[in-house]
């Protein structure tokens, strides 16, 4: 179920993001009419006008692809090129680091083939400059531009870069700031409209249409060898009928809870029904695979959230190995399942009618 009050919010974090475009506009005529001297001697250059021309066209020529279609990795290289030309930059690197992992990444290099900044960066990011901007030193023409986000921080690598005059290099840094800035917060609002979309609110696991979307990828050209695994809870009704939802929901979210315990970091998992669940894992044994799901239920059937019930809190699975098309996977792993539930009533020799 998508929570559409909170897929709302992302939408406008991402229509905020191009109200930012005429700020940063805004920002640049205030600064070159405004500010202090070395800015506005950017107009008074004489003999770099046509230069200082085409540096202005490249960085708003930069700020119109960043809001153009919906392909924001494309646009970026694309901005990049057009930040490395107004910069005079031999190469553009941006690096990321993950605040919620605590790790740094290579995010998208201008040139592949050119000598990584990693280190470089690597640096930055561990020791910190209290400035938002290195600026150029003598005989080091490489400078680092941050920019943070609410789940990321970011750095900006110009390599070689030669700006006209380094009394006004800080006004183009911080375009590159300010035009890196909003695409990577549209990218992380559009990222995050996809999660609500694709999660199921009560579990926080994938929800049909996640599952749909990944199915369809994944059986697109033929078939797969995969795990295929359905599971149900054991008299979920009867928890409804007999307590009330509220019980019920605990039984899901907490079913969901100890199956992802046991999961590997490649399996999936998704919601998608009231109590249905499936895992898609690469080729595993089928064994293997049921072993999670009785270490899963050796937890789930100590949980009687307080209730006094006549059997375990259970879940019930199919595990299928071999199969040519979806259908046959699911069909063939509702047939276990069913057999395996049945197999649960006899044992604890309750009847289904009740």
């Amino acid at each position: 179920m998508v929570h559409s009050g909170q897929a709302i919010e992302a939408q406008n974090k991402i229509n905020n993001t191009r109200k930012e475009k005429w700020i940063v506009s805004l920002f640049i005529f205030i600064k070159i009419c405004y500010n202090i001297k070395p800015y506005r001697r950017a107009f008074k250059l004489k003999n770099d006008d046509i230069r200082l021309a085409n540096m202005w066209n490249q960085a708003f020529k930069a700020l119109e692809v960043a809001f153009d279609g919906d392909d924001i990795k494309k646009n970026l290289k694309k901005v990049m090129e057009l930040v490395a030309l107004f910069t005079i930059s031999d190469d553009i690197q941006i690096f990321k680091y993950d605040k919620n992992k605590g790790n740094i990444e290579k995010y998208i290099m201008l040139d592949d083939d050119k000598e990584s900044m990693f280190k470089e960066c690597e640096k930055y990011f561990n020791y910190g400059i209290i400035d938002n901007y290195r600026i150029n030193k003598k005989n080091d023409k490489n400078s680092i531009v941050e920019v943070e986000t609410k789940n990321n921080r970011y750095a900006i690598a110009l390599s070689n870069n030669d700006f006209i005059d380094e009394d006004i290099n800080h006004i183009y840094l911080e375009i590159v700031k300010r035009i890196f800035k909003v695409i990577f917060e549209k990218e992380e609002s559009e990222n995050e409209i996809k999660r609500i979309y694709r999660t199921d609110s009560l579990t926080q696991i994938g929800n049909r249409a996640y599952y749909t979307e990944i199915t369809d990828k994944l059986f697109s050209d033929g078939p797969k060898e995969i795990t295929y695994s359905l599971i149900d809870l054991f008299r979920l009704k009867y928890i409804n009928d007999n307590f009330g939802h509220l019980y019920g929901d605990k039984y899901i979210k907490t079913s969901a809870d100890m199956i992802r315990e046991e999961l590997d970091d490649n399996d999936k998992l998704f919601r998608i029904g009231g109590d249905e669940f499936v895992v898609l894992s690469g080729r595993m044994s089928k064994d293997k695979m049921i072993q999670k799901f009785k270490n899963a239920n050796l937890k789930l059937n100590r949980e009687t959230f307080g209730l006094k019930l006549e059997f375990p809190l259970t879940i019930n699975y199919g595990v299928v190995e071999d199969c040519d098309v979806l259908d046959g996977f699911y069909q063939k792993a509702d047939k276990e399942l069913t057999e395996n539930k049945n197999e649960v009533y006899k044992r604890l020799k309750l009847d289904r009618r009740r």
